[in-house]
């Protein structure tokens, strides 16, 4: 190995400031460091320009994301409707002065659900029979064929039956008025309300025909079991907030008494609508 031999600076000579060579040896070896920093530095650049078009592909993504979340508000808030229509038949019922049966009410294994069925439906003189819950199950990705099994059921009773029966009427509710031409026709020229998917249009439509069926004149407003119906909603969910219970796998038997024992803590005054 050759040992590098240092010349010492005369003492005449200032070391900060180089001779014309040194300042040229020094370029020199600045040049060559930036050489060797070009493939550095176009990976710099390159990585910039990446960074560059990352960033415009994000600010260019935005109304998507927009949309993407509008879209996902939107769906939230239609869940919450659909989860909304189911018990507000039952709080309809409820504050109409009736009492809801359903077959869920009894959770039996040795007994035959259908029996069970037609037993409701030879003591209920009134049905109703929601066709809009024939909604793909999410598992089996297959329709869901009860209600109008049950209302072909209620309908044979009627037209079979006695002449306590024949006495019965329902109610047929579907999302849209004719949507259920595309899956039971058979059904065409029954009157069917319609009510979106709407708690307040499906509470309006079981009020007012319960009002005609039953001819009861202490069945209150349809906007005040509307209003009575969000401030149970309200209550309802903050208290199984609170304790920690799934209100949409609430059962039966518990939402009605829940609803029920509201009703009575909030009692109104079912007056006629209008004197005689």
């Amino acid at each position: 190995m050759t040992k590098i031999r240092k010349i010492k600076n005369h003492p005449a000579v200032d070391p900060k400031k180089p001779s014309l060579l040194r300042r040229e040896a020094l370029l020199e070896e600045l040049r060559r460091a930036e050489e060797a920093m070009k493939p550095f530095q176009e990976i710099q650049d390159a990585m910039k320009e990446w960074e560059q078009s990352q960033k415009a592909l994000r600010e260019a993504m935005k109304p998507a994301e927009d949309i993407r979340d509008v879209i996902k508000q939107m769906q939230e808030s239609q869940k919450a409707l659909r989860e909304a229509v189911t018990p507000s038949r039952k709080y309809t019922v409820l504050d109409a002065g009736f009492i809801p049966r359903c077959a869920f009410e009894v959770d039996d294994a040795t007994q035959f659900r259908l029996s069970f069925i037609l037993s409701l439906i030879d003591i209920c003189p009134y049905g109703v029979h929601d066709l809009s819950r024939v909604q793909l199950d999410s598992t089996s990705k297959l329709p869901r064929f009860n209600m109008p099994f049950e209302l072909g059921l209620f309908h044979s009773a009627k037209h079979f039956g006695s002449s306590n029966h024949k006495r019965k009427q329902c109610l047929i509710l579907e999302t849209e008025k004719y949507r259920y031409q595309k899956y039971m026709s058979d059904i065409a020229g029954m009157d069917i309300t319609p009510h979106d998917n709407s708690p307040d249009k499906l509470i309006l439509a079981l009020r007012n025909w319960l009002v005609t069926a039953s001819r009861r004149r202490t069945i209150p407003p349809g906007e005040m079991i509307k209003t009575r119906f969000r401030a149970f909603q309200s209550i309802i969910r903050k208290a199984c907030r609170k304790k920690g219970i799934d209100y949409g796998a609430m059962p039966f038997i518990e939402l009605v008494q829940n609803m029920t024992d509201w009703l009575n803590i909030n009692q109104i005054i079912h007056a006629p609508l209008f004197n005689q």
